[in-house]
């Protein structure tokens, strides 16, 4: 004979008789309890100060029912099996003590089912706890991911801070101010693309292997369903945490501009900004030179064209879109052109809220790092263009930022 599992049981029972029947029960059914029985409201509360593994509990009892005993164990926020057991009840009382949380209800004549009953209340609440234990390892995930990027946030600020201060002490020119913008933009995408990694190798790996283990999980309980099904919520949960990784890893550094240039970027970027605004993107790319662009001069027309699309579903209205690249010279020249609503250009950069003139001024810092010119048309009614010429060589020209 097998030894037996140790079983912490509250019994909710006025009868003695009836009391040591069901732990005859349950030791028939294998299991080795250990129990204490209360009779009464105020005993149930003092007895609930205790570790218990379930609360087994006549539904009628001379001072108080099984349903208010129920109240009692929700009140302490547990999650403890409770099965109610009653002489003799109809349909319509065992529902409503269904629908008030009791995990099941057994009569007196049919306790045969009592030990298999609390075997399965018990594998339950060890899969509730184990999913509650998952959602808890998730949002710790998902806790410290944001912690890392608002470190790295916090550190690009006070390096934006600290080399602001640099300018303003020794009172440089605008050529050394620039120079130090540039190395702040470097920078900037550096870290950008080094976050991106650990998002994508380490946590992505991370949250692979917690896939497969599930999987595993899910192989070997084909046939407990209860268990099935919290193995597969938790499978969702975590294909949900390994797209929004995915998101944010593209958000910081698309891959794909490193990897395969500034032509395929811009495809992938116009195809997935369209399809989540529901805007057609007219897209023009020219044959580029069988070597590739400055990786610097590619980030740089690909965050241009990136602001712009955010300008224009933010704020235009727009109907359609145009993108086009030129390669003309020594200068590659990048129109974004859309039929929205249009505004006064000098107006906004003329304004004093920042909030308003932010996109425009990040278009104009980011062509200025290279020495190239940013041209900016557009009337109320009438849409936008934004027009940049980025030199190939040259990046230490001066930007030119005209509005019209």
């Amino acid at each position: 004979m097998g030894m037996k599992t140790k079983l912490r049981v509250l019994l909710v029972e006025d009868s003695e008789n009836d009391a040591e029947l069901l732990l005859r029960q349950l030791r028939q059914g294998g299991f080795d309890p250990v129990s204490l029985r209360v009779e009464t409201a105020a005993d149930l509360t003092s007895a609930l100060r205790d570790e218990w593994d379930i609360i087994l509990s006549d539904y009628l009892l001379p001072e108080f029912d099984g349903l208010t005993a129920l109240r009692s164990v929700h009140a302490t926020g547990r999650d403890l099996p409770f099965i109610l057991i009653s002489g003799a009840v109809g349909e319509e009382l065992a529902v409503m003590a269904m629908k008030a949380g009791a995990h099941d209800f057994l009569l007196k004549h049919q306790l045969s089912r009592l030990a298999p009953a609390v075997e399965r209340e018990l594998r339950d609440a060890m899969v509730r706890k184990q999913r509650q234990q998952a959602a808890k390892d998730l949002q710790k995930e998902r806790d410290e991911l944001e912690k890392r990027v608002r470190e790295r946030t916090a550190e690009l600020s006070g390096l934006n801070r600290d080399l602001e201060e640099q300018i303003r002490q020794r009172q440089a020119a605008e050529l050394a101010r620039r120079k130090l913008l540039h190395q702040l933009g470097l920078a900037e995408e550096r870290e950008r693309s080094r976050i991106a990694r650990e998002l994508h190798d380490q946590l992505g790996q991370e949250l692979t292997a917690v896939k497969l283990h599930l999987h595993l999980l899910e192989q070997r309980n084909t046939d407990r369903p209860e268990e099935l099904a919290a193995i597969r919520q938790i499978a969702g949960m975590t294909d949900g945490l390994m797209r929004t990784t995915q998101r944010l890893a593209w958000e910081l550094r698309p891959g794909v501009l490193d990897a395969l240039g500034l032509t395929l970027s811009l495809k992938n970027l116009t195809a997935e900004w369209s399809a989540k605004n529901n805007i057609p993107v007219s897209l023009k790319l020219p044959p580029l030179p069988a070597q590739r662009l400055p990786l610097e001069l590619e980030t740089i027309s690909y965050r241009l064209a990136q602001e712009a699309l955010t300008n224009i579903s933010r704020h235009a209205k727009a109907n359609t879109v145009r993108i086009q690249l030129e390669l003309s010279g020594d200068e590659l020249c990048l129109e974004v052109r859309d039929d929205g609503c249009g505004f006064e250009p000098d107006a906004i950069l003329r304004t004093s809220d920042p909030r308003d003139r932010l996109g425009l001024l990040g278009m104009q810092e980011r062509v200025n790092l290279i020495g190239g010119r940013l041209t900016i048309h557009s009337s109320p009614g009438q849409g936008t263009v934004v027009s940049a010429r980025l030199p190939v060589t040259d990046s230490q020209g001066t930007t030119q930022v005209e509005a019209g």
